[in-house]
C-alpha cells in the first residue's frame, strides 16, 4: 500500500504558490478560498471542497485573488495508487466532507509518531483513494467525454485511428471545445488518455509470460504502428525499456 512522504498544508490565507513539482503524487484539498491551480500550464478553477490528485513530475502553481488554505499529502507510487491514479484527477468532496476527515485522520496519526500507526495511515490512504473514485463516479459527467473515452477505448489496439477525423465524423463538434471538455473533466486531453491507454495495455501484454510476442508484434498490438516509437515513448513514460519492463514484472506472476 501507498507510504505517507509527508503531509502538511497553508492553514493561514495566501495569494501565490510558486510553480512546483514533486517526484511523486500529491493529494491537494483546498479548504477555502478560490482561485486556479495551473498544472502542467492547463489552468483548472478550484474553490473549497476540490481535490487535485496531481502526478509525478508535473509542474504545478497555485494563484488567488481572495486567497486560499489547502492541505497537502506526497504518497508513494504502490500498487494503490495504480489501481486508482493514472494521470491528473480533480474531485470535489461530498457535502458531508468525507473525505477532508480522512485527511485530517491521516494528520492525526502522522504526527502521533508511533510506528504502528503506518498500517493505519497506509489504510486511510487507500480508503481516500477509493472514496475519491467513487465520489467522481457519482458526479455529473458530460455524454461527449463518456463517448469519447469509449471511442479511445475500442480503438487502443488500432494503430491506423485518427482522433481529429472523430471530432467532426462521430461527433459533429469543433475539436477545441471538445478538448476543453475533455480536459475539464479528466485532467488531460484526448491524446494524452489515449496514450496513457495504449501504455496500459502495453503493460500487460508485456507482463502476461504466456504471450510471446516480439516488441514489433507487442507495439501494433498497442495501436503503436512505428516500434521504435514505442520504445522511445514507453521508456520516458515508464522509465525503462519494454523488455526491460517485462523481465521486471513478468517474474513477478
Amino acid at each position: 500500500m501507498s507510504d505517507l512522504i509527508t503531509i502538511g498544508g497553508v492553514y493561514a490565507p495566501i495569494t501565490v504558490y510558486q510553480t512546483h513539482e514533486h517526484n511523486n503524487w500529491e493529494i491537494v484539498y483546498y479548504s477555502s478560498g478560490e482561485g486556479t491551480v495551473i498544472i502542467r500550464d492547463v489552468p483548472h478553477s478550484f474553490q473549497a471542497g476540490d481535490i487535485f490528485f496531481i502526478e509525478p513530475g508535473a509542474p504545478h502553481t497555485d494563484t488567488s485573488a481572495v486567497g486560499y488554505t489547502n492541505m497537502y499529502l506526497e504518497i508513494s507510487a504502490s500498487p494503490v495508487t495504480e489501481k486508482y491514479l493514472h494521470h491528473t484527477m480533480r474531485v470535489t468532496d461530498s457535502p458531508s466532507l468525507d473525505i477532508y476527515n480522512l485527511l485530517l485522520m491521516i494528520q492525526r496519526e502522522h504526527y502521533i509518531g508511533n510506528d504502528s500507526h503506518h498500517e493505519v495511515i497506509r489504510l486511510l490512504i487507500e480508503t481516500v483513494l477509493c472514496l475519491a473514485h467513487a465520489i467522481k463516479d457519482e458526479q455529473p459527467k458530460s455524454p461527449y467525454v463518456e463517448q469519447i473515452k469509449a471511442i479511445l477505448a475500442k480503438n487502443v489496439s488500432n494503430p491506423t485511428f485518427n482522433l481529429d477525423e472523430i471530432y467532426s465524423t462521430t461527433l459533429h463538434l469543433n475539436k477545441d471545445y471538445v478538448r476543453r471538455l475533455f480536459k475539464k473533466e479528466t485532467g488531460v486531453t484526448p491524446n494524452t488518455y489515449l496514450k496513457d491507454l495504449r501504455i496500459s495495455h502495453a503493460k500487460n501484454l508485456l507482463a502476461d509470460s504466456s504471450i510471446s510476442q516480439n516488441i514489433k508484434k507487442i507495439a501494433l498490438s498497442s495501436g503503436f504502428a512505428d516500434q521504435y516509437y514505442f520504445s522511445r515513448l514507453f521508456k520516458r513514460e515508464v522509465g525503462m525499456s519494454p523488455m526491460a519492463w517485462k523481465a521486471q514484472n513478468s517474474a513477478k506472476r
